[in-house]
């Protein structure tokens, strides 16, 4: 084949050493082939790999390509080649990215020069990291000039503001007081020497967590199926927002999207088929808005709306969206319970209920309350100034709790399918971190519409993560996995029972841990994001999955938008276009984008096509294109 003519040039590569590979008979002609056509084939191969994707479709369509370079043994290497070389990151990180994840934790801030801040004086002081104690997570600093006025230049520090301002405003807590003036020059990682396992290590099980890693039939559709369900690109960007966005999520029908920001506001918008998004309509709340909820069910004109923050009222709201007009308001203590729409009975054909938390006694011993409220006969208000509805109580909840167990957070309702009913949660023994995921199954022998008098107790299922802070959870769609976000504690240290008021340090490195939903048991770890808040207040990370099953998403705190691939153990994308932490993902199926939330108060939409950097197409344009470039799926 003539590589002129496939629009590349191409040199041969030595990989091979000049000798031909040795291939197993092709499954169209069992005889043994000819040493000339084996020699022929493997550099065809060998040209192959330094043609991108957009090439070897062009190649694809030359005269002389036989029908065993496509299928077969050959085509198999062939595409096991193009999967390698184009599902992967293209380049290293930004040199802004490299040096805000090159920050130091630990032993590793050593020697570092550092400015420290410094409350009483409302100013930052220069010094040099001498020593870091795992145990009180507390780095002596040797300052250039005295901090206090007792004229000591040694001084213990801890990440965390502990003044008064922060006392006031809990949220003070997650910023660090350290801004790093050098950092080291050697044994960093970065996100471009991140460990990616590639694909052969995958068919040899060398991938950690690889599981059925050639579940399509062959190389082809694998390559198929990731390039359609992984975005590379940014299309569009939202900035209606004045403060930090918490949280977005797409419709179940994946045209419409919500946004939740800190500037007590909602954004409803609609995507069209290019993906612009257009507002149609915006709640305005009285207190932050932490995260929203869609009706299941058709047409999904309602969503629920989880609001409150330090010093605000928490509220569950639900709101019609065609109006839009609020149709409830209940009171959902803590803040971090979110509101979350069930079935009331937990079974097919239940009503649809809410799940809340509790009011100003939401704990009561080693018990927590939660609460199922009704959502029957909601309508919008003719007139504006007519009151809400009563609100109707249709159950309490009681969860079982240790004796140092914090409550349950961010509860999480698994969807329709096997595990129906059951909704996932964290919670720990520490006040500041969660270190297990639990789940607890709701009734489904209560009468429907009619309020439980008495208390129902129920039961956890605990699975407990000892070396690692858990910063949320979320069940695939499937409802067969769960998707937890993690931060692994400084030299493998648990929290202590005997002292929960203490927080385990954390390192800035993020896990993206895959656990079976029937057993809990880990399947796959993926790593490659980070974070920097403090461990007394690690940011809340939302993940996604989608792609049945194959593909994660999760933003961090150094800016990105990281994409993995769950059977093949790798790393796909990583998206880099925020200013600010990346606080929340979402995927839409029907338009098969991604929108991600920053601090930076933008949402930005990503979809599938060329890659940004260096405008190679994906292997859906290529087959989208058709014989301009080369079918790559005929």
């Amino acid at each position: 084949c003539n590589a002129s003519r496939c629009g590349g040039s191409a040199r041969l590569s030595a990989a091979s050493g000049g000798k031909p590979h040795a291939m197993p008979p092709d499954a169209e002609d069992s005889r043994p082939p000819a040493p000339a056509m084996v020699e022929e084939q493997a550099v065809r191969l060998n040209v192959l790999s330094l043609l991108s994707v957009v090439d070897v479709g062009k190649w694809g369509c030359c005269s002389r390509v036989a029908s065993n370079d496509l299928k077969g043994t050959v085509g198999e290497l062939l595409w096991i080649n193009v999967y390698d070389s184009t599902r992967r990151i293209q380049g290293p990180a930004s040199e802004d990215i490299r040096q805000l994840v090159a920050r130091p934790c630990g032993d590793a801030a050593l020697g570092c020069r550092v400015a420290v801040y410094n409350a009483a004086r409302d100013t930052y002081f220069a010094g040099e990291v001498q020593s870091f104690d795992l145990r009180r997570n507390a780095y002596l600093v040797h300052y250039d000039e005295p901090p206090g006025d007792d004229g000591v230049c040694d001084v213990w520090e801890v990440d965390a503001r502990r003044d008064t301002f922060a006392r006031m405003n809990p949220s003070l807590q997650s910023h660090s007081r350290f801004r790093f003036l050098t950092l080291p020059d050697e044994g960093r990682t970065t996100p471009s020497s991140a460990s990616t396992a590639g694909v052969a290590g995958a068919l040899t099980g060398r991938s950690a967590g690889a599981d059925q890693p050639l579940r399509l039939g062959s190389w082809r559709e694998e390559l198929q199926h990731t390039a359609q369900h992984t975005p590379t690109r940014r299309v569009a960007t939202i900035r209606d927002h004045s403060d930090e966005v918490l949280y977005v999520v797409f419709s179940p029908c994946g045209g419409y999207l919500a946004t939740c920001s800190r500037d007590k506001q909602t954004g409803i918008y609609r995507l069209d088929a290019s993906l612009e998004p257009v507002r149609t309509a915006v709640l305005h709340h009285e207190s932050t808005v932490l995260r929203a909820c869609w009706w299941p069910e058709y047409p999904h004109h309602r969503l629920a709306v989880s609001t409150g923050g330090p010093g605000e009222r928490a509220l569950a709201e639900v709101w019609d969206l065609e109006t839009p007009a609020m149709l409830l308001q209940v009171p959902s203590i803590p803040f971090d319970i979110y509101a979350a729409i069930v079935r009331w009975p937990a079974r097919i054909g239940g009503d649809l209920a809410l799940l809340v938390g509790g009011d100003t006694r939401f704990l009561n011993g080693e018990t927590q309350e939660l609460r199922v409220w009704s959502l029957a006969n909601l309508q919008p208000e003719e007139s504006p100034w007519r009151a809400m509805a009563e609100p109707v109580l249709l159950a309490r909840l009681r969860l079982p709790l240790g004796t140092n167990s914090n409550h349950c957070h961010c509860p999480e309702p698994a969807p329709e399918g096997p595990f129906a009913g059951s909704v996932a949660a964290l919670t720990g023994i520490g006040h500041y971190q969660c270190d297990a995921v639990v789940l607890f199954q709701l009734p489904a022998d209560v009468p429907p519409g009619a309020p439980v008098v008495q208390p129902l107790h129920l039961e956890l299922r605990s699975h407990t993560l000892p070396s690692r802070a858990v910063l949320s959870v979320k069940w695939s769609r499937n409802g067969s996995l769960l998707v937890v976000n993690t931060r692994p504690h400084l030299g493998g240290a648990s929290a202590d029972a005997a002292s929960p008021a203490a927080a385990p340090p954390l390192s800035t490195a993020i896990e993206l841990l895959v656990l079976d939903a029937a057993t809990l048991t880990t399947l796959s770890v993926h790593g490659g994001h980070f974070a920097f808040t403090t461990a007394e207040a690690p940011f809340i990370l939302h993940a996604d999955i989608w792609g049945d099953d194959d593909i994660l998403a999760s933003g961090g705190e150094d800016r990105c938008v990281h994409v993995w691939h769950r059977r093949h153990g790798r790393q796909l994308q990583r998206l880099e276009g925020h200013l600010e932490p990346v606080n929340a993902v979402t995927w839409s199926s029907a338009r098969r984008c991604l929108a991600s939330a920053s601090d930076d108060h933008t949402v930005i939409v990503w979809a599938m096509g060329a890659h940004a950097n260096d405008g190679a197409a994906t292997a859906h344009d290529v087959g989208a294109r058709g014989n301009d470039t080369g079918d790559l799926w005929v």
